[in-house]
């Protein structure tokens, strides 16, 4: 199912909390509206935006961005920053005071894939999806059904060594199986110094993929993530993935 303009802009401006020109707003979403015009786009995201704002006023999730002296400038707009909740601060993301270290498993990673697989179908159990898991292995390894309506899931498990983690997702599998609903779930397990093994999600649907790798589906070329943790945030070159991170609210 095909989102609305307004959660298409949403996630454009949250990629670029600077804020954005219209045309350039259209220029990013234009590859998930491929039957219409970049003009009658850019005419629908304008209206979505004025909308937005002129109906929610100060609760609107967009504003206008100002220039040098305090005017707005035409046809710029901006996500504004939403406050951090006591919840999301005292979370389960790393902290920037953490020392992460290392870790060497002793397991091959046919046992760490599937303990990875497994974690997944667990989230999803606790959170009312009825799951099971594939018995062969072409680019799905866990189906899930809420609401009469199924998933297909990906799952790579990764450690984190020297704050990074790489992933290559085949662009074959990616290509058969984007028709489909499928989701993509990164498992990161660290350890942060003196505590416990953790595990956190990155959990991506293909129209992120879209954005992230452009150039590679455009070319046919495997999707290589190559992501490193920098003072707390989990980076994939200059886009911040923290907004993917622990998210199966976005299964739907």
């Amino acid at each position: 199912m095909r989102k609305s303009y307004k959660k298409y802009i949403k996630e454009v401006l949250s990629d670029n909390p600077k804020g954005l020109h219209i045309d350039e707003i259209t220029k990013k979403i234009k590859p998930f509206f491929p039957d219409l015009s970049s003009e009658k786009l850019k005419t629908s995201i304008n209206a979505t935006l004025s909308n937005d704002i002129n109906n929610n006023g100060s609760k609107s999730e967009f504003k206008k961005m100002k220039g040098e002296k305090g005017r707005n400038k035409k046809g710029y707009y901006q996500l504004k920053r939403k406050k951090q909740s006591i919840t999301e601060k005292i979370g389960t993301k790393i902290e920037k005071s953490e020392t992460i270290e290392s870790l060497t498993d002793k397991i091959s990673d046919n046992y760490k894939g599937k303990a990875g697989e497994y974690a997944v179908i667990s989230e999803l159990l606790f959170r009312g999806y009825n799951t099971g898991m594939m018995a062969l292995d072409e680019g799905i390894d866990i189906t899930a059904i809420k609401d009469n309506k199924k998933f297909n899931i990906q799952v790579k498990t990764r450690t984190i060594k020297n704050n990074t983690i790489s992933v290559v997702l085949n662009y074959d599998y990616y290509l058969k199986n984007e028709k489909f609903e499928t989701y993509y779930i990164i498992i990161i397990r660290y350890k942060p110094k003196n505590e416990r093994i953790r595990n956190e999600y990155l959990i991506f649907h293909p129209r992120d993929l879209k954005i992230y790798f452009n150039d590679e589906i455009k070319n046919k070329k495997n999707l290589k993530f190559t992501i490193k943790i920098d003072n707390a945030r989990f980076k994939l070159d200059n886009y911040d993935l923290n907004k993917h991170l622990n998210d199966f609210e976005s299964i739907i």
